[in-house]
């Protein structure tokens, strides 16, 4: 199964650390973007973690990376707990949030994520009073 990675979500905010180690999430055992995601941490110099359990989405194991990385598909699977703890980070500084559009049905569930998919490849998208912005 071939995936298309188009639009890319960056979700910013200030990051303290020296090192950038990002996580990856995803609820599939073997994702065809973590190679890619391998390769490209391989090249940058980041080191990469992938989880697959929703129990490792917590305030003290999520302070320790730069960046989540994680695919719309996976967006779905989030429970409210995991939804929250990821916004802490956010609110918090934490870094960053990458979502990736890794399939070429739309999800609709959250009306947040209807927004992102209403927009089109390199426009803004602001939330939350503007303390959220967005680039498709």
């Amino acid at each position: 199964m071939t995936f298309i990675i188009v639009p890319i979500l960056f979700i910013t905010c200030t990051s303290r650390r020296t090192e950038t180690k990002i996580l990856f999430y995803t609820h599939k055992a073997n994702s065809p973007l973590e190679e890619q995601l391998q390769e490209l941490a391989g090249k940058s110099g980041w080191s990469v973690e992938k989880v697959t359990d929703l129990h490792y989405l917590n305030e003290d194991f999520l302070k320790q990376f730069s960046s989540i990385f994680i695919t719309f598909s996976s967006l779905s699977h989030l429970n409210h707990r995991a939804t929250t703890t990821i916004k802490r980070y956010l609110e918090a500084g934490g870094g960053s949030v990458v979502a990736v559009k890794d399939t070429v049905h739309t999800q609709n569930e959250w009306p947040w994520l209807r927004t992102w998919n209403s927009k089109e490849v390199g426009q803004q998208l602001q939330q939350n009073n503007s303390n959220l912005n967005i680039t498709l």
